[in-house]
């Protein structure tokens, strides 16, 4: 099913929504939890298990690349039963590769689990087939185990590229795999065990090759469908939304309204509340909150405080709030690209709840 275009008519109304809602200070909290102008921290990802919440996230000394010409990326784990006072919980590095990317889920056995994605470049050239992905894993309280690559089980299937987020359904974890170099790969692939991975099946045989389709979010609706919500790299830049039922072979694929850069969404109240990156105006990148519905149309309703290097939200519904974490570099002392740092957003439900879409 093909959503009616809104760009134009989107493009005024989320404006005026947007500089309504950064007035409303008192309505919601946003505190920096991590990082500092010496660092660079990114990409993140929220958790709760046994009342502590976790966050991960890269921490290195670029977005790629430090000042010395490597790319050396490391996953930091957090923690906190507030969302006040955290304190780390692992650094976990692996010589020679960038670990970047990290995503963070709770298994069906109360394991935490870490899949990310390890590259390993030559020189500043990422070199051919140089993006594994790996897992770290927290059984009962123990540290995190080091970095172990994941198993394709069907290898001869697979193209090699990124399974970049992951979500557990019934007892299984499902996530999405690109090619992190061309458009030539998007499949959906399971596992039981959070290291073999299975082909579902290849999501390019109804959208083509013809745009770079990158960075999938994961989730289930109340129905029992999955729901999938795909970055776009070329062509209209535009992102995707994609629904099947089990066993999630047939999709149901629509052009989306935005630009999405890391995103995330959860469904809330008969709908989906989402977070990404705002392309909109182009010159202005901004970490925003969206309201939807179960057909991926979505609605701007918050612009959190944030600027220039920033998004890839992790989300949680936390009690009567949502938690959101994010990374921007708007506080940095000196504009310097590769300077971020970590906020957690506490937003009350009922503030999402009394915004009401014009359209």
């Amino acid at each position: 099913m093909k959503i009616k275009s809104l760009f134009g008519i989107v493009a005024v109304v989320s404006a005026t929504v947007l500089s309504m809602s950064c007035s409303k200070e008192s309505v919601y909290s946003v505190e920096h939890i991590w990082g500092g102008d010496e660092a660079y921290c990114a990409f993140t990802s929220l958790a709760e298990c046994d009342g502590t919440v976790y966050c991960t996230f890269r921490e290195g000394g670029g977005h790629v690349f430090d000042n010395t010409g490597k790319a050396e990326g490391k996953i930091r784990v957090i923690s906190s039963r507030d969302g006040k006072k955290w304190e780390s919980v692992a650094l976990l590095s692996k010589e020679g590769y960038d670990l970047r990317d990290p995503k963070i889920s709770v298994m069906p056995d109360g394991t935490l689990m870490l899949l990310f994605g390890g590259s390993i470049y030559q020189g500043t050239t990422l070199k051919f087939q140089g993006t594994e992905p790996m897992v770290s894993f927290s059984r009962h309280g123990e540290p995190f185990s080091e970095p172990e690559n994941v198993v394709f089980v069907n290898e001869a299937e697979h193209r090699f590229g990124w399974l970049w987020d992951i979500k557990w359904h019934e007892g299984t974890g499902y996530s999405v795999n690109y090619d992190v170099k061309a458009n030539e790969a998007l499949e959906l692939y399971k596992t039981t065990d959070g290291v073999h991975f299975e082909l579902v099946c290849d999501l390019l045989k109804d959208l083509g090759n013809e745009e770079w389709l990158t960075e999938t979010a994961v989730e289930f609706l109340p129905d029992g469908r999955m729901a999938l919500m795909v970055r776009c790299d070329s062509g209209s830049y535009m992102g995707w939304w994609g629904t099947a039922e089990a066993p999630f072979t047939d999709w149901k694929w629509s052009r989306m309204d935005y630009q999405l850069g890391g995103p995330d969404f959860i469904p809330y109240n008969g709908g989906i509340i989402a977070a990404s990156r705002m392309y909109l105006p182009k010159s202005i990148k901004k970490t925003v909150v969206y309201l939807g519905n179960e057909e991926g149309w979505l609605f701007p309703v918050i612009m959190l405080p944030s600027d220039r290097d920033s998004s890839y939200p992790g989300m949680l519904l936390k009690d009567d709030e949502l938690w959101i974490s994010y990374y921007s570099s708007h506080e940095c002392k000196k504009y310097v690209r590769d300077w971020a740092s970590i906020y957690l957003a506490k937003i009350p439900l009922k503030m999402l709840e009394n915004q009401t879409p014009v359209l």
